[in-house]
């Protein structure tokens, strides 16, 4: 498939080791409804008889349909690989068909739907799995990462027994997101989406997928630029960008309402995360702290010493590497470093840091110690407004 279309880098494409290695024929979608059109995979398979044939990809926002992938393979003489990594914890849990009986190798990925480690596996027929066991060792790995292959196996245990529900829920949150986004003017690829992503083309919005990927990782939401089929704009700067819901569905995570609507009152002052109030940025608000502390005792803030369960002169509850001390014996704080400073107990040329040579008095502040290469802080950058989000 075609990277500009929702294809991965290394089916083929030019700049990939896989397309130096072979000639890539890419097929792509339709510009009327952005599906993958099987009728042209046909006719091109027909015409080049190539000996592999990819099917899936990193932007494919719609059901893969493995059955006419294998029936294109067969009549051609070609080996069918299917590309699950995006889909692969959909696939465990049911809510994507599976590419098993249909596919002669399977490809993906553990760390993305599968919330597994960093890693990969394949899958094959027995007809070729001598072939990619050679190619994998010794050809291409010197040695296998055996923390790494637990982790997968733990992974795919959890998979195996817990994901049904949690597969399903990513895509209903998935439609439910490209539902609600349709209805304020944004136009999707392939009109929503059948899995856990969505593509949205933002031409008619006259904005770069790079910028607004800026403008909402600004706002707390991570996605990334992306490239729209029949993209008008270069592929560092293109048209769309993508988003997934695999993340906020996570076992024991709220819903995404509740994620948003906990965000608004932390912007509007009526309790923000943790129980601080909104605005309250050294977690002296009132309200239970985080795991439980007391109030006051948030570790992003002002923790103060000798009112706390753990005894006098001893922190409440925090992280005392995280800050500095006054050596006051009447109970002093830990004030976290600013941005940029030196943290406790190092010294740089010039200006000792640490308690002994501040001795019974307070540690010099940012403040007090002047500007200078350690302890200026970086300039805030400047706000930044989107017009085209409502």
């Amino acid at each position: 498939m075609s990277l500009p279309m929702g294809g991965h880098l290394t089916h083929g494409w030019d700049v990939s080791a896989t397309g130096r290695w072979f000639r890539g024929v890419r097929y792509g979608v339709r510009r009327d409804t952005g599906r993958i059109d099987l009728d042209e995979v046909r006719d091109l398979a027909r015409a080049e008889r190539p000996r592999l044939i990819f099917c899936g990809g990193t932007a494919v926002p719609r059901t893969i349909d493995f059955a006419g992938f294998a029936e294109i393979a067969r009549e051609t003489g070609a080996v069918l690989v299917a590309d699950i990594a995006h889909i692969a914890g959909l696939i465990a849990g049911g809510a994507h068909p599976s590419p098993a009986g249909h596919a002669d190798v399977v490809s993906t990925t553990t760390h993305k739907t599968l919330r597994g480690p960093r890693g990969a596996m394949l899958l094959s027929t027995a007809e070729h799995a001598r072939a990619i066991d050679r190619a994998v060792f010794p050809g291409l790995q010197g040695g296998p990462h055996n923390q790494t292959t637990a982790a997968i196996a733990a992974a795919l245990g959890e998979a195996a027994t817990r994901f049904c529900s949690y597969a399903h829920q990513v895509v209903a949150n998935a439609r439910t997101l490209g539902e609600e986004l349709a209805a304020r003017g944004f136009d999707l690829v392939s009109g929503g989406t059948d899995n856990h992503l969505l593509l949205i083309d933002l031409t008619d919005k006259d904005v770069s997928g790079k910028v607004a990927a800026k403008a909402l990782d600004r706002a707390g939401i991570v996605v990334n630029h992306n490239t729209v089929p029949y993209d008008p704009r270069k592929p560092f700067d293109p048209s769309g960008i993508r988003i997934g819901t695999p993340r906020p569905h996570l076992p024991g995570r709220p819903r995404l309402g509740d994620v948003h609507g906990r965000h608004l009152d932390h912007r509007s002052g009526r309790g923000g995360p943790h129980g601080r109030r909104g605005g309250d940025h050294e977690g002296t608000g009132r309200g239970e702290g985080p795991h439980g502390r007391p109030p006051g005792t948030g570790t992003a803030g002002v923790v103060r010493r000798g009112t706390g369960p753990r005894g006098p002169g001893r922190p409440a509850r925090g992280r005392r590497s995280h800050g500095r001390f006054d050596g006051r014996p009447d109970g002093g704080r830990v004030v976290p470093p600013a941005r940029g400073t030196v943290p406790y107990g190092r010294r740089r040329p010039g200006r000792r840091t640490d308690r002994a040579s501040a001795g019974a008095g307070a540690a010099p502040s940012v403040a007090e110690a002047g500007p200078g290469p350690f302890t200026s802080s970086p300039p805030s950058p400047p706000p930044f407004v989107a017009p085209w989000i409502d």
